[in-house]
């Protein structure tokens, strides 16, 4: 640990952010007790570790992944999110892409575990108000602008009274670069003991080394999320944009291309979901002919542990949630990539 101290008193300007990461990155593993690990192990002794894995599972109802979307026929294809998984969820502009992500949160906090939010895009407070609405199941609009009954407000109360109560920590440091999003992610298992954590959005990080192209900054950045994951042994959850290509189809409808500025995102996410919404387009239905208003489609592009395809949801864009919409109904469809 002493060698790190030098390391950071000796750094140029420019490398003590990179030297710092590197020294909180080996105080978190000697917090974690792993500084003695050893990577290099039988398989045969793995084997060992899975039985126990695959009893629990079958005689004592433990479940393999550590967190859910909330959206059970998603889950069932997918197989939930596990330790060391970097998803990625995707989806154009104002399709409702942060309102799922708080919405998943949500979700597994009422499950007792604790997450964490880093936000890149909105403050606490827009969050907070994000939280109120959907608790409270009021329009978003009208409770930002205080356009509310006593009524309303007494629900507004009990919606924070829930929130306050909620296992849940936001960071909300527009500036970070994949180097200081890890010291934060770091504090949060440290603090916190989150088990899951989401990251709004991909696209407005900054890289450490902002010489290279974009193209290779996304790349770095996406390594970088993969990398920490694995590290944390928690799931994260990364909103990322779409390429404006994905508007000029017909119909518009996301594929792994569309992952904007970089084919590192496909490759290293372990899951890829994507929001439709045909209502949002003047698409009057899906492709199947089934009527778009009030109604989202959750693509899955990718999964590593599970199944592609996807499933409609009822959107309540008043409150900004997803709701399952035919529970245990084989309402799938094959989606070409």
């Amino acid at each position: 640990m002493n060698e790190s101290v030098l390391a950071i008193e000796k750094a140029a300007p420019g490398k003590i952010k990179g030297t710092v990461d590197i020294a909180e990155g080996k105080i978190f593993q000697i917090s974690q007790d792993m500084t003695s690990t050893n990577t290099l192990q039988r398989m045969g002794d793995v084997g060992i570790e899975v039985m126990k894995d695959i009893r629990s599972y079958k005689e004592d109802g433990v479940q393999p992944f550590i967190a859910t979307t909330g959206l059970t026929d998603i889950d069932h294809m997918i197989g939930g999110f596990k330790a060391g998984e970097f998803i990625i969820l995707a989806a154009a502009a104002s399709m409702g892409k942060t309102a799922l992500l708080l919405q998943i949160l949500r979700n597994n906090i009422a499950n007792n575990l604790s997450v964490g939010m880093i936000s890149l895009e909105m403050n606490k407070k827009a969050m907070c108000f994000r939280h109120i609405s959907a608790e409270s199941n009021i329009d978003s609009l009208r409770v930002m602008a205080g356009n509310i009954t006593s009524n309303e407000f007494d629900r507004c109360v009990a919606a924070w009274k829930r929130i306050n109560e909620m296992k849940f920590c936001i960071d909300d440091n527009s500036g970070l670069n994949e180097v200081t999003l890890r010291g934060a992610a770091r504090r949060m298992v440290r603090l916190y003991d989150i088990k899951l954590l989401g990251v709004d959005y991909l696209q407005l990080m900054d890289c450490a080394d902002n010489r290279e192209s974009r193209q290779q900054e996304v790349s770095k950045i996406s390594r970088s999320l993969k990398n920490l994951a694995k590290e944390l042994g928690i799931p994260i959850v990364v909103l990322s944009q779409l390429s404006r290509e994905v508007s000029s189809r017909n119909p518009p409808i996301p594929r792994l291309s569309d992952l904007r500025e970089s084919g590192a995102l496909e490759q290293d996410a372990d899951d890829v979901l994507f929001i439709y919404r045909p209502e949002y387009y003047d698409l009057p239905t899906f492709r199947d002919g089934t009527p778009s208003t009030g109604f989202a489609e959750i693509i899955i592009g990718k999964a590593r542990n599970g199944q592609t395809g996807s499933q409609k949801t009822v959107f309540m864009k008043d409150r900004g949630t997803f709701e399952n919409a035919y529970l245990g109904e084989d309402k799938s469809e094959e989606i070409d990539n």
